[in-house]
């Protein structure tokens, strides 16, 4: 992960994060740019690791507490820097998927607040919506989805589709 995107190292020991790499067209999210970052390490490409959840704190497994609980833990930590940011929570989710899609980006990840943390779950509990007017784009989209720090070492977790409908799938 490091490679990647180097700011991460300097998150706090002894964290399991759940979230996101995005990469950023003007102000909006653009994943083409995330493959080009990745794939050909252009690290002039500004990347941002946007975490939605907190699975280990300080030693402590939290994927079995509800969401709402792991939500004021990911809060208390303020995790804000030059390479991370904690995504905001809304209670409306109607208004925000509607404000989502009106605004074109690939979707949302909501959450129950009673749920415990599932891993690889992409309905029920947690779900990230898809693009309702899908653009093409290349097969094999992934973004990361977790990443852990242990002794100053970031690694990574897991990765994710993108939860886009491919062409095939229209």
């Amino acid at each position: 992960m490091a490679p990647v995107l180097p700011g991460l190292s300097a998150l706090p020991d002894g964290l399991l994060l759940d979230g996101e790499l995005v990469a950023w067209k003007g102000s909006e999210p653009y994943f083409p740019l995330i493959c080009r970052r990745v794939l050909n390490r252009d690290m002039s490409i500004p990347m941002t690791f946007v975490i939605f959840d907190v699975l280990r704190r300080d030693g402590i497994e939290l994927r079995s507490a509800p969401y709402c609980d792991r939500r004021k833990a990911l809060a208390e930590l303020g995790l804000d820097g030059p390479a991370w940011t904690t995504c905001e929570a809304f209670d409306d989710g109607r208004a925000l998927f509607t404000a989502v899609c009106n605004l074109g980006f690939e979707g949302v990840v909501a959450k129950r607040l009673d749920s415990r943390y599932r891993e690889r779950a992409r309905v029920g509990q947690s779900q990230k919506s898809g693009r309702l007017a899908p653009r093409p784009r290349a097969r094999g989209d992934a973004a990361l989805a977790g990443a852990s720090v242990a002794n100053s070492r970031l690694e990574h977790s897991g990765q994710t589709a993108s939860g886009s409908p491919q062409p095939s799938d229209q």
